[in-house]
C-alpha cells in the first residue's frame, strides 16, 4: 500500500502544501469577492472590455447610468453605449494603441458623450486603464455621469455674467493704491462714476481729493489717515463734484494690505455711486412726511374700525366734515352714527367686507353733522384685518357734496376744452391752408427762377452767340476756299466766342457755385463780390462768420438773396457802388445788401409788376419765408435800396452761436 511506502516526513510535506494551497485559494476567492463587492456597489459605472471592444463586465453603477441590464450588454460591442459619431473613433483609437502603444485617452480622464438605452445623450467623464487577467489583456473604464455638474457649471457661468452686469448696472467701481510707488489704479466703471475718461485723467491722491466736495474733504482725509495708521479699512460716504459741475453722493469702502513686517503697502477699495439711492431715500422720507401730513390734514376722513364696528382711529378731518372732534368718535360704534334709512345697507356692506379681504367698491350713506344736518359721504372700504400692520377695516370717507361740485366743474372744463379743441382745430386748418399757399409760392418761385435763368441765357448768352454766328457766316460767304485771310479779320468773331464761353460759365456759376458747397456762405459771397470788383464795381464786404458752416438750406437761401439783390443792383439801380454785410448774433444770421443807386418806391411794386418783382423780390421773399425768416426792403427814389434778410438757426446751433454774441 502507498501508505506504507511514504515516509512520515513526506506525508507531512504533502499535507502542509495542500493546506497552503487551500489557504491561497481561499484568500484569492476572498479578494475576488471584495473586488466584486466594490465594483457592484460603486456609484460610478465600471465597464471592462476586451481589445476588440467587447464588453466583459458591466457593474450595477453602469446599469443605473446607461439603463441596460448587465446581461443585455456583456458580450456586445462597447460602442452600443456611445453616439454614432464616437464609434469609429473608439475602434480607431483601440487599434492604434494595440499596434503602436500611442495612448490618447488611456491613463487619463476625458469628457465624452454617452448614449442611454432610451436613446438620450448625456455628458460623461471617462477614466480608462489597462489590466491583465492571466494572459488576457483587458481595458477598464470608470464612467461618471456629469450632467448635474455641467448644469452647475452653466449656472455658475450665468451667475458670474449676471454678477458682472449687475456691478456695471449698480455703478460700482473699484480702485487699488500702491502706497510704496504712489500709483493709483481705477476700474473703468470708477472713471464713469466720477465722470472722467480713462485717457483724459490719471488718478493721483491729490486729484482724487480735488474731486471731493470741499465740505467733505476733511472727513475723507481723516478716514484714509486713520485706516493707514491703524492698518484697518474705512467705510465713508461723501459728496463728489463731477467735471460737469453736478454733485453726486458716493459710498467708499477700503481695506489695507500689509507686508510681512505689518506695514501697509496697498489699499484696495470700491466706490459705489449711491446718488439715486440717497435721492430715493430722501424722496421716501419726504413722501412719508407728506403722507403723515396728508393723513392729518387731508379733507377725506380716514377711519380704522374693529371687526365689530368700533372706531379705533379717525383722522382730524372728521371735525371739518361733521363738526365732531376725533376724540369724541374713538370707542363708539360707527354704525350708530349712520342715518336710520341707510343703516341696514351699511351693515350689510360691512358684513360682506368682513368675508373678503382687500378693497371693496365704494358705497354712499349719510352721517350727521354736529349742527343737526346730514352729510352724504362716499366710503371706500378695505379689509386689512389680516395685515399685521393694520389689523382692522380701513374706511376712506369723502364728502359727496364737494365731489358733486367737482363734477360740475369738470363738466364746465370739458365744455371749455371742447371750445378750445374747436378753436385749435380751426388754427390747424388755417395753418394747413397757409402751408399750402406757401408750397404754391415755392413752386411759383421755382418757375420764376427758371424764367430768370432763361432771361440770362436769352439776353446775354444767346444774343452774343447769334452775333458771333453771323460774323462767321459773313466771313465764310466772303472767303471761299483758297481765298486769302487778312490779319485780324477773325479777331471780332473770336472775341465774341470768348464772351459766349465766359457768359456760359457765369450762368453756370449763378445756378450753383461750387464754392458754396466746398467752403461755405462767407467764402462764396466773398468770391461773388470779388468777381464784381474785377468788373469795376466799388463794393465792400464785411462778415463775422469766418469759416463756420451753417445749415445748407440757410447758406443756400442767404447766398441766393445776395445774388438776387446784387443782380437787381446791376440791372436796375444804375450804380456800381454797394456794400454787403453778413453777421451772426446768437441764433440769428443777418444779411444786408445796400446800394447807392436810384432807388424805387416799394409800394408801387405789386405781384404783377414785371420781371423786377417776379424774378427778384418775390424769389427772395419766398426763400426766406420757407426758413421762417423775414425779408425787409427799404428804398425810396434817389436814396438807394437796402435789402435785409434775417433767419434763425436751429436750436442745435445755439451753443456754437454763443461765441458770436455781442459782435
Amino acid at each position: 500500500m502507498i501508505w506504507k511506502t511514504l515516509s512520515w516526513r513526506r506525508w507531512k510535506d504533502l499535507v502542509l502544501k495542500s493546506t497552503e494551497q487551500r489557504q491561497v485559494e481561499y484568500e484569492l476567492r476572498k479578494s475576488q469577492a471584495r473586488y466584486r463587492t466594490v465594483v457592484d456597489t460603486a456609484f460610478d459605472a465600471i465597464i471592462t472590455i476586451t481589445p476588440d471592444a467587447i464588453v466583459r463586465s458591466f457593474n450595477r453603477g453602469a446599469e443605473r447610468t446607461f439603463g441596460y441590464k448587465a446581461e443585455e450588454v456583456i458580450g456586445r460591442p462597447v460602442t452600443l453605449l456611445m453616439p454614432e459619431r464616437y464609434r469609429d473613433l473608439c475602434a480607431t483609437g483601440l487599434q492604434r494603441y494595440l499596434e503602436t502603444g500611442e495612448a490618447r485617452v488611456l491613463g487619463g480622464t476625458t469628457e465624452l458623450v454617452g448614449l442611454r438605452n432610451d436613446g438620450s445623450k448625456f455628458p460623461i467623464e471617462l477614466s480608462l486603464g489597462e489590466m491583465h487577467e492571466g494572459e488576457e489583456r483587458l481595458f477598464t473604464g470608470i464612467i461618471r455621469d456629469i450632467s448635474k455638474r455641467k448644469q452647475i457649471e452653466s449656472a455658475l457661468q450665468r451667475s458670474e455674467a449676471n454678477l458682472a452686469a449687475a456691478q456695471q448696472m449698480a455703478r460700482l467701481g473699484s480702485w487699488e493704491s500702491n502706497l510704496e510707488k504712489g500709483e493709483v489704479y481705477w476700474s473703468n466703471e470708477l472713471y464713469r462714476v466720477f465722470g472722467f475718461r480713462p485717457q483724459e485723467f490719471v488718478p493721483t491722491h491729490e486729484r482724487i481729493i480735488n474731486v471731493v466736495h470741499p465740505e467733505d474733504k476733511e472727513l475723507v482725509e481723516r478716514a484714509v489717515c486713520q485706516a493707514l495708521d491703524e492698518s484697518k479699512g474705512f467705510d465713508v460716504e461723501f459728496r463728489a463734484i463731477l467735471p460737469d459741475g453736478s454733485e453726486h453722493i458716493v459710498h467708499s469702502q477700503a481695506e489695507v494690505v500689509l507686508d510681512e513686517a505689518s506695514r501697509p503697502v496697498r489699499m484696495l477699495g470700491t466706490v459705489h455711486d449711491i446718488t439715486e439711492r440717497k435721492q430715493a431715500e430722501k424722496a421716501l422720507r419726504e413722501s412719508e412726511k407728506r403722507f403723515r401730513f396728508l393723513v392729518q390734514n387731508v379733507s377725506d376722513i380716514i377711519t380704522i374700525l374693529e371687526a365689530d364696528g368700533t372706531v379705533r382711529y379717525v383722522s382730524p378731518a372728521v371735525e371739518r366734515v361733521t363738526g365732531h372732534r376725533s376724540e369724541e368718535q374713538i370707542g363708539t360704534n360707527a354704525f350708530d352714527q349712520v342715518h336710520a334709512d341707510d343703516r341696514e345697507q351699511a351693515l350689510r356692506m360691512f358684513a360682506e367686507v368682513l368675508k373678503k379681504p382687500g378693497l371693496h367698491p365704494p358705497v354712499e350713506f349719510r352721517v350727521p353733522h354736529k349742527d343737526g344736518s346730514w352729510r352724504y359721504l362716499e366710503h371706500v372700504v378695505s379689509n386689512l384685518i389680516d395685515d399685521p400692520n393694520i389689523r382692522g377695516v380701513v374706511v376712506n370717507s369723502r364728502d359727496v357734496t364737494e365731489r358733486k361740485r367737482g363734477e360740475e366743474e369738470v363738466r364746465r372744463l370739458n365744455a371749455t376744452l371742447e371750445e378750445k379743441v374747436v378753436e385749435r382745430t380751426a388754427q390747424l386748418v388755417d395753418r394747413e391752408r397757409r402751408l399750402e399757399d406757401l408750397i404754391g409760392k415755392l413752386i411759383t418761385a421755382q418757375e420764376e427762377e427758371r424764367r430768370r435763368v432763361a432771361y440770362e441765357v436769352h439776353d446775354s448768352l444767346i444774343q452774343t452767340a447769334i452775333v458771333a454766328q453771323r460774323y462767321i457766316e459773313t466771313f465764310a460767304d466772303a472767303h471761299p476756299p483758297g481765298s486769302e485771310v487778312r490779319p485780324g479779320e477773325l479777331n471780332r468773331p473770336i472775341e465774341l466766342v470768348r464772351q459766349v464761353v465766359q457768359e456760359a460759365r457765369r450762368v453756370v456759376r449763378a445756378l450753383r457755385p461750387t464754392t458754396l458747397d466746398d467752403f461755405g456762405l462767407a467764402t462764396a459771397v466773398r468770391r461773388h463780390v470779388e468777381e464784381l470788383q474785377n468788373e469795376g464795381w466799388e463794393i465792400g464786404y464785411e462778415e463775422t462768420l469766418g469759416g463756420e458752416r451753417l445749415p445748407i438750406e440757410v447758406e443756400t437761401t442767404l447766398y441766393r438773396v445776395t445774388q438776387e439783390a446784387l443782380n437787381n443792383v446791376q440791372k436796375h439801380a444804375r450804380t456800381t457802388e454797394a456794400r454787403v454785410t453778413l453777421r451772426r448774433r446768437g441764433r440769428k444770421v443777418r444779411l444786408d445788401v445796400r446800394d447807392e443807386g436810384r432807388g424805387f418806391d416799394p409800394s408801387t411794386v405789386s405781384g404783377e409788376g414785371g420781371p423786377i418783382e417776379r424774378v427778384g423780390l418775390s424769389s427772395m421773399r419766398e426763400r426766406v419765408a420757407l426758413l421762417g425768416g423775414e425779408l425787409k426792403i427799404r428804398s425810396e427814389p434817389g436814396a438807394g435800396t437796402s435789402v435785409t434778410a434775417e433767419v434763425s438757426l436751429p436750436a442745435t446751433f445755439e451753443r456754437r452761436g454763443a461765441d458770436h454774441e455781442g459782435e
